[in-house]
Order: structure tokens, then sequence, then C-alpha cells
């Protein structure tokens, strides 16, 4: 299967392209998946400092499974005439992609070590969830994946909601739990969807 085009969008009905919107559905749904897991690893361990500790665990556990299913769920569906669609790629897509996540993970450092150097690692977990949630536009378009646009709207909100937490005086594993699980949530939503509607 060749991934270039000699014109300027790589189309998924195009006979050497066939499986080509199976194969980024079935890998979408697997990252976003995976870092939904992350994200509910990085909650537990907020919430592992709470009242709440004991739910930390299974939280993680309860995680994977979803993870799982949601993967199992896009690997079954792949090859579903009712959710195929022709998909139209930008002649960047491949190399755009390796530059909006390198991007993301020099502006996520950069965030980290800014808020830790003036003191206000409470907003970490926030100024993670919308640097996150602000790097899907570029891959909604790169992937020709709309959905992609409401993880990004998702998680920026609940980034804003997080730094809202900690306006209101919120404790930091607090707001690292709830940003964390509401996170998780978001990409698990967006998983769905990926996996069963297109």
């Amino acid at each position: 299967m060749t991934l270039a085009h000699p014109v300027t969008r790589v189309d998924a009905a195009d006979p050497t392209c066939t499986t080509l919107d199976e194969g980024l559905r079935v890998r979408g749904v697997m990252i976003l998946s995976i870092f939904a897991v992350v994200w509910t690893v990085v909650a537990a361990s907020g919430l592992s400092e709470t009242d709440a500790s004991a739910g930390a665990i299974p939280t993680v556990v309860v995680g994977v499974l979803v993870a799982l299913a949601l993967i199992v769920t896009a690997r079954r569906k792949a090859h579903d005439p009712v959710i195929a669609r022709v998909r139209h790629l930008p002649t960047w897509w491949s190399r755009g992609v390796g530059a909006v996540n390198i991007g993301q993970v020099v502006v996520i450092l950069a965030a980290v070590i800014g808020l830790s150097r003036a003191d206000q690692t409470a907003y970490i977990p926030a100024a993670v969830a919308v640097v996150v949630g602000l790097h899907f536009l570029p891959l909604a378009t790169a992937f020709d994946q709309p959905q992609y646009r409401t993880t990004a709207l998702l998680l920026v909100l609940v980034g804003l909601a997080g730094a809202g937490l900690v306006l209101a005086g919120a404790e930091n594993v607090v707001v690292q739990a709830a940003v964390g699980y509401a996170s998780a949530v978001a990409l698990w939503a967006s998983a769905a969807h990926v996996a069963t509607r297109n």
C-alpha cells in the first residue's frame, strides 16, 4: 500500500489505499485508549493522596479494561462497510503528524518547566490538558478525522475547568485527579466514536 500520492490528496477509495481508512481508525482508537489510560494513572496518583485513595488502583484497572474493550471493538469494526468512508488526506499529513506531536511535547515541557519555576505546579495538569487538546486540531485535518475537533474542545474545557479548580483553592492532588479522570473520559468517548462511527 502506498500512502504517498502524486496528486494533492490521498484517497482511501484508491485501489492502492483500500485499507487506509481502516488502519487510521484502528490506530487512532489504540492511541486514544492508551493515552486515556495514562491520564487515568495520573489521576489515580492524585487520588491516592486523598481520602478516596482506596479507589485509585481499581480505577486504573477499569481504565485498562475500557481501553482493551475499545481496541477490540475498533478491530472488529475495522472492515464494517457501514462506517467505511473515503478519507482525504492533505499532502503534508505524514510529515505534519510528526511535527505536531513533537511540537506538543516541546510545549508541554516548556509549560511544566515554566510553571514549576514560577511555583505554580498546581496548574500543570490543566496546562497539559489544554496543550494536548489543541494538538488535536491540526490532527483532525491531517487524518481527516472530524471527531478530533470535538476531542480538542473537550480537553481544552477540561483544562480550563482544572485551572478554575486551582483558582477556587482546590488541593493540587484534587486538581490532578479531576483533570486526569476527565481527560481520560474525553479520550475514551472520542475513541468510542472513532471506533463505531465515521
